[in-house]
């Protein structure tokens, strides 16, 4: 993992990883590490910008850490990309003599760096008693791996540059400013909206419900507002949305954000650029909300004397 592996070795057929490798991997060595199916629910959990660890069994320590850059298969419903990742799997690491499997869920690497995190360490920054063994994984709950994500924080950047107090308290007010009005418009135009909704182990900004006399309701529109912060942990949870309850999906935030949401979208997460391209995601300014806000207010009453009356 820490020296790559050879692009040769891995003999990629399919033609949207391979251009993904050849943008990536430059000096022709791809670093990778896989699960096996019965950890595959960690895996689709775990998103670009993520990190994950590797210890080293006999030291007892987490050695190396590296950070995601995207995950195969791209999609799970393709049976032709499981064949393939089952296939570069077992080319890379063979199968499991236990039980005959190989690791196809793949994780796609970058930016390794060593660490120094003995078992003790481990448990005491999240909890966890790690039953360590060859190739055994273990996903860490987000609010037991704040300790652990602090210190890896700190290795990635040793010397974080604090902003100006006045500028964080911007962008915070900014980000609530945009979520009002995602919550109004949502009311304008005749939806249930919700700020900062939870479902499936993930919270999102606003949602925007449609009452159904039937059945559970899901959210029909979900909304990321992305001032500072993690972009990729945002578009990570659009696409989770999507995948759970077909919502349609919002990225709303600055113009310089975007040009770079639009950058990450086509280098590490192809399968949303698809999506975009159908009108199920969508890049919002936060001067395009306002200003379709403004419209919506100022025809509201022409909008209810207009509406059609049965």
């Amino acid at each position: 993992m820490v020296n790559g592996i050879p692009q040769q070795v891995l003999d990629v057929r399919d033609p949207s990883l391979k251009d993904f490798i050849q943008r990536h991997y430059a000096s022709g060595r791809v670093l990778l590490w896989g699960f096996k199916e019965a950890a595959k629910g960690s895996w689709r959990r775990a998103g670009p910008g993520d990190y994950i660890v590797f210890y080293v069994l006999n030291t007892r320590k987490f050695l190396y850490a590296a950070k995601i850059l995207f995950l195969y298969p791209f999609n799970e419903g393709r049976a032709d990309q499981v064949r393939e990742a089952e296939r570069i799997a077992e080319r890379v690491w063979g199968r499991d003599p236990v039980d005959g499997k190989t690791w196809p869920y793949l994780f796609f690497l970058h930016d390794v760096r060593e660490i120094d995190i003995s078992f003790e360490k481990f448990k005491e920054l999240t909890g966890y008693r790690l039953r360590a063994g060859p190739r055994k994984s273990v996903k860490v709950d987000d609010i037991k791996a704040r300790g652990l994500l602090e210190l890896l924080n700190r290795v990635y950047t040793p010397s974080p540059a604090r902003p100006p107090r006045g500028l964080r308290e911007r962008e915070l007010s900014e980000h609530e400013r945009a979520i009002k009005m995602i919550r109004e418009l949502g009311e304008l135009l005749g939806y249930r909206p919700e700020e900062r909704w939870r479902g499936d182990g993930y919270e999102y900004d606003v949602v925007w419900f449609v009452s159904r006399s039937r059945g559970p309701e899901v959210p029909r529109y979900v909304f990321e507002v992305h001032i500072g912060g993690d972009l990729e942990k945002a578009l990570v949870r659009l696409k989770h949305a999507h995948e759970i309850w077909g919502s349609r999906m919002f990225l709303v935030s600055t113009e310089d954000q975007l040009r770079r949401a639009r950058e990450r979208l086509e280098g590490a997460l192809p399968e949303l650029v698809r999506l975009e391209e159908r009108g199920e995601l969508t890049l919002l300014s936060i001067s395009e909300l306002e200003e379709y806000l403004e419209f919506k207010r100022r025809y509201k009453r022409l909008d209810e004397r207009l509406r059609p009356r049965y």
